[in-house]
């Protein structure tokens, strides 16, 4: 009784895989958008920055904090 209820799902699985092949219905994924990035901007200037973090805050307003070798923390 066991393996006639495992062996109708294994057949209903594999009806689906191949439904989902024959007529393509499995849509395509993509490791990179299509989007068009912008030029990269030097935010620091002195180009000894370490240690950069990007944060959003409650407001959704973007941070950038750094520290620069020479001024400390931007």
């Amino acid at each position: 009784m066991k393996t006639k209820y495992v062996q109708s799902i294994f057949a209903g699985l594999m009806a689906i895989l191949f439904t989902g092949s024959v007529f393509n219905t499995v849509p395509g994924v993509y490791a990179q958008s299509l989007q068009n990035w912008s030029d990269a901007i030097n935010l620091s200037n002195s180009g000894s920055s370490t240690d950069p973090v990007m944060v959003i805050d409650s407001d959704g307003v973007i941070h950038v904090v750094w520290v620069d070798a020479i001024e400390g923390y931007k």
